[in-house]
């Protein structure tokens, strides 16, 4: 009879541990919210196995402890406090080994660590203790504790099934949550792409893939540093951050601290501990106040070429930067590198637009052409030339100013502007600037010919005949006839950009400047002057040439010999011009 009830009463037992396990199964396929279902699931553990309390311990993959994940009973908010390393205590050591442990008396076992039980004020008496394997890889321990009698094979052989579904779930939402993290990495670098096709001023862009390399790597700050190559030094582009702005003011040599010896080596570098790290560089926390934990720095490429850094600081609760950090920000790397060709390349292509809608302003189409071809060889900057120098200007045009409208006026200018450009032009002149109802043209610079003065000369001579067409023309009309004079001169001046930030123009200055200046000043209406270093370079052509008096000109020791040209013996049109540019 006693054996009868023994059998019904472990039937009875058999049966509740079966009900258990149904309602774990259950647990484990609802709808998924991963510590509510932990936490269910131990509600049950507890239930089959009779005990006071007990625990699901996961090992942090960052850090390297085991973390109770989930506590039940007395002093389970105090418990959650606690991390274990690997092989410390019962649960260490199951963990380690991925064998399960029964302690019906857990002071007799040298593997019980008494010192958190002491802490606590819990007395521990006896635990059950099974490792959570997914793949006979151990994840977690799933322990109970303090069963009112001991336990037994049959209650290691339920918890071991018990383990088994956690262990299930447990994969599952790691699955499911790298599942979500990849899904949200390819969503941030989409957005990234879209930016990168939709942005192309480069401060703007590379603001946007830090922020969201930032949000993604859940750093606290990230920066970007480009190389300069001629000065060996790391500048801060973009700097996020509550510091961003001091950060922007500090350079980095090649080689000085952690960014500098990422560009060094093209190597990249996950630092969690930067206090242990002799190449973190202290200054810079020292001028921004910014207190360093820990750096994760990618190199950053651009065609196969090393062109600076990339780097984020501090992840987020304490935690350690990880080998897929670095993949992730390795990703955020290379977008942008794309973002900084891109941008390269837009603001190449603005810059040409900007210097040759600059250049078309005072050069022909032509010349502006080659200018751009040869950008590289072509300076704009200072530089001493000996060029050829033309003044010209209308004479008398005051007193038809006050006696024409302004609509008369400024059709009768832009008529003859547009004759006089396109001469200069066609010689190959630079149109320097407008002076009112004047003009000064420049021939030899910024391209160089050896024949300038050439130019200069029939320049002006066709601009003498020019306006005589235009004149008959304005007689026919009824418009007033214009009679203008020419002042040349061959000599060293200093071209280049010359200007401000807000407006810079490429010019000529110098004395040569100015003696063709007073010689247009001296010219009467229909006169073309010279000075003799013009005409010193025109011995070839076949000109009709009149020696004036001598004159004296301001800013010119003694007095000057002056030629007036009348004319030119033959067409214009068979002059022969060099084609070389030097």
């Amino acid at each position: 009879m006693e054996k009868i009830k023994t059998q019904e009463s472990t039937a009875k037992i058999k049966e509740f541990q079966l009900r258990i396990l149904q309602q774990v199964s259950q647990v484990a396929i609802a709808p998924f919210n991963f510590n509510r279902i932990l936490d269910a699931m131990m509600d049950r553990v507890m239930e089959a196995m009779h005990t006071d309390a007990g625990s699901i311990i996961l090992k942090n993959e960052d850090t390297g402890f085991l973390e109770f994940k989930v506590t039940k009973g007395e002093k389970a908010e105090e418990i959650k406090k606690y991390k274990l390393k690997v092989g410390e205590g019962i649960a260490g050591w199951v963990f380690k080994n991925r064998r399960p442990v029964i302690a019906n008396n857990v002071y007799r076992d040298k593997r019980f660590k008494a010192s958190i039980s002491q802490k606590l004020r819990y007395e521990t008496h006896n635990i059950l203790c099974t490792p959570l394997l997914v793949k006979n890889k151990a994840i977690g321990i799933l322990e109970v504790i303090n069963k009112k009698s001991n336990f037994i094979d049959d209650d290691l052989r339920i918890l071991n099934i018990l383990a088994n579904n956690i262990s299930i779930v447990i994969e599952n939402a790691r699955l499911f949550n790298t599942s979500l993290k990849k899904i949200s990495e390819l969503n941030t670098l989409s957005e990234i792409s879209r930016n990168i096709n939709s942005i192309l001023d480069l401060d703007p862009l590379l603001s946007v893939v830090m922020h969201n390399a930032t949000e993604v790597m859940k750093a606290e700050v990230s920066s970007v540093l480009l190389l300069d190559e001629d000065k060996k030094e790391l500048i801060f582009r973009i700097a996020l951050g509550e510091k961003g702005e001091k950060v922007k003011k500090i350079k980095l040599k090649v080689g000085e601290g952690i960014a500098g010896w990422v560009a060094k080596t093209g190597k990249p570098i996950i630092v969690n501990d930067v206090k242990n790290e002799p190449r973190f560089n202290q200054a810079v926390d020292r001028k921004t106040g910014f207190k360093t934990r820990s750096i994760l720095c990618v190199p950053l490429y651009s065609k196969e070429k090393m062109i600076g850094v990339i780097q984020v600081i501090n992840k987020k609760d304490h935690l350690p930067f990880t080998k897929e950090d670095e993949k992730l920000l390795n990703t955020f790397a290379c977008h942008a590198a794309i973002a900084i060709e891109n941008a390269k390349l837009y603001e190449n292509i603005r810059e040409e637009e900007r210097k040759r809608g600059i250049y078309q302003r005072f050069l022909s189409p032509q010349i502006v052409d080659e200018i751009m071809n040869k950008a590289k060889t072509i300076s704009l900057g200072g530089r001493r030339q000996n060029v050829t120098v033309l003044f010209s200007d209308i004479r008398g045009f005051t007193e038809i100013t006050e006696a024409k409208p302004p609509e008369y006026i400024v059709d009768l200018l832009n008529e003859y502007f547009a004759e006089m450009i396109d001469v200069i032009f066609k010689y190959g002149g630079t149109l320097d600037k407008f002076i009112g109802d004047g003009l000064m043209a420049v021939f030899g610079t910024p391209i160089y010919y050896k024949d300038h003065a050439k130019r200069g000369m029939a320049a002006a001579l066709e601009m003498q005949e020019r306006l005589k067409a235009l004149n008959m023309r304005n007689r026919k009309r009824g418009f007033v006839e214009l009679a203008v004079g020419i002042g040349i001169n061959t000599g060293s001046v200093i071209a280049g950009n010359i200007g401000s930030e807000k407006r810079m123009e490429y010019t000529v200055v110098g004395n040569g400047v100015n003696i063709a200046s007073r010689l247009e000043g001296l010219a009467q209406g229909g006169q073309i002057l010279i000075t003799e270093s013009t005409y010193n370079e025109l011995k070839g052509l076949k000109l009709d040439v009149e020696k004036l008096k001598q004159v004296q000109v301001r800013g010119k020791r003694g007095a000057m010999d002056i030629y007036q040209v009348k004319s030119i013996k033959g067409k214009l049109s068979t002059l022969k011009l060099q084609k070389t540019r030097n």
